[in-house]
């Protein structure tokens, strides 16, 4: 069964530093241009450990150790402070999506990892690199930095904590706006009879990982190896529980978005015979809209087709035509077994399988093996463009949302879709709240007991 509990939260001092200008979004989100941009806000912004680069002159040339180093700083000027209690922590999001006010809300807890997978389910494929990197992090600041962000199904066990919240009109303890805009809220609920409800409300739940499955798997690593170190190691120990935010799969404000595809500028396309290549299993249309606005185009396109075929697999195709570019439709509303021996119908009836195996692999030439170094992925419509208009890369592929019913089917099956399948929000951010590890007691040599009948 699911097991969690309150956390100890480690916080910004409101009155040392300006909470706007030390958060940022999850790790692996941020890229080289958005981490300089945050690592200016402030020296305290959480980026610079997240994501940590050691400055010329530091004491370290180990980043890892360098973020350690920035960690037990903050906390010795104060800038950094634990609380007092264990508190189930209640977020509130308000984002705006499309001119749409929206609202999530969720609860900020600890989870006992589980390395079996069987009661935090992932539905992604985990990459060794950047899961060796978050380990080596973890090891060296003995913190958990962010959350990572789980999903539970059936009825929520929410209602007290938010009524008891709505009730009593307070101010959230912390509230910060976002680098994007959206709004952060979080109560620290130390009631026991409140909290209570949703610890107890939540064991026996199935959860499933939105957001986060690398860090995951470093938590249930780091777990592993804390456990063979320690003497006596204790089950209820800080280093067996992983932060997160579990946020209801009904909740009116959680939204998935896509994540696309572009073709790194090394490999070379041939749009003619890719065409030619496509044509086998795609009904391919040819559109044209406008440069400065093209992404968008494609998107819209995207949707309005999915609204009169809504049982089709649809893609965009970019390769840098003019303003030129291809609506794909696939004539068949499952992959064929031969395509992907070994999957289950509900993986082979996803649109990312589609894209993976017929766009990316059968069309450009991309196998498998070669998805994670040939492929960037990103959310941004216009970076895509520009990338391939800009002839720093060679194809972009749009796709629309994977649905929420097919992740949980996917992740109940034991199987994990292709990369970057789905992508959640509104995004919970780092640095609102972290949570100490602790460090491993050192170990003891000294003579062995002998033990007389």
């Amino acid at each position: 069964m699911v097991e969690i509990r309150g956390l100890r939260g480690v916080e910004f001092d409101p009155t040392k530093v300006e909470l706007g200008k030390v958060v940022a979004p999850p790790f692996d989100v941020i890229n080289d241009e958005e981490r300089q941009r945050l690592a200016k806000l402030s020296p305290y912004n959480i980026a610079h450990v997240t994501l940590p680069k050691v400055p010329r002159g530091g004491k370290t040339k180990d980043p890892h150790e360098h973020a350690a180093h920035l960690i037990d700083t903050w906390l010795g000027e104060g800038v950094l402070k634990e609380q007092a209690e264990e508190a189930v922590y209640a977020y509130e999001i308000w984002y705006t999506w499309r001119h749409q006010e929206k609202r999530m809300r969720g609860v900020l807890v600890g989870l006992k990892v589980d390395p079996t997978y069987k009661q935090v389910v992932p539905h992604e494929r985990i990459f060794d690199k950047p899961a060796e990197e978050r380990l080596k992090l973890l090891r060296a600041t003995t913190f958990d930095l962010e959350p990572i962000w789980l999903l539970y199904s059936g009825k929520s066990v929410e209602e007290t904590l938010w009524a008891y919240i709505d009730g009593a009109g307070e101010a959230p303890d912390i509230l910060v706006t976002g680098p994007d805009g959206a709004i952060h809220k979080l109560w620290r609920v130390v009631d026991p009879a409140v909290a209570g409800t949703v610890l107890e409300g939540l064991k026996g739940r199935k959860a499933y990982i939105a957001d986060g499955h690398h860090r995951y798997a470093t938590a249930v690593k780091y777990a592993e190896e804390r456990r063979l170190r320690e003497y006596r190691p204790s089950k209820t120990a800080a280093y067996e529980f992983k932060m997160v935010l579990l946020t209801n799969m009904n909740d009116a404000g959680l939204g998935i978005r896509p994540t696309h595809r572009v073709v790194k500028a090394p490999k070379k396309v041939d749009l003619a015979a890719l065409r030619v290549k496509l044509s086998q299993d795609f009904d391919i249309t040819e559109h044209t809209g406008h440069a400065n606005k093209l992404g968008e185009e494609m998107l819209v396109t995207l949707e309005r087709s999915a609204s009169a075929l809504p049982n089709a697999h649809l893609f965009a195709l970019y390769g840098g035509d003019a303003s030129r570019y291809w609506l794909l439709r696939a004539r068949e509303n499952v992959l064929p077994e031969s395509v992907a021996p070994g999957r289950s119908f509900t993986w082979r009836s996803i649109d990312t399988a589609f894209l993976q195996k017929l766009v990316l692999e059968k069309g450009v030439g991309i196998p498998e093996k070669k998805w994670g170094d040939d492929v960037y992925y990103t959310r941004d419509e216009a970076e895509a463009v520009s990338l391939v208009t800009a002839k720093k890369a060679s194809l972009a592929v749009f796709h629309l949302p994977t649905k929420l019913a097919q992740l949980r089917a996917i992740a109940d099956g034991a199987e994990v879709m292709p990369p970057k399948s789905t992508y959640f929000t509104p995004k919970p951010l780092s640095g609102l709240v972290l949570h100490r590890i602790g460090k491993a007691e050192p170990l003891v040599e000294g003579p062995r007991r002998r033990f007389t009948s």
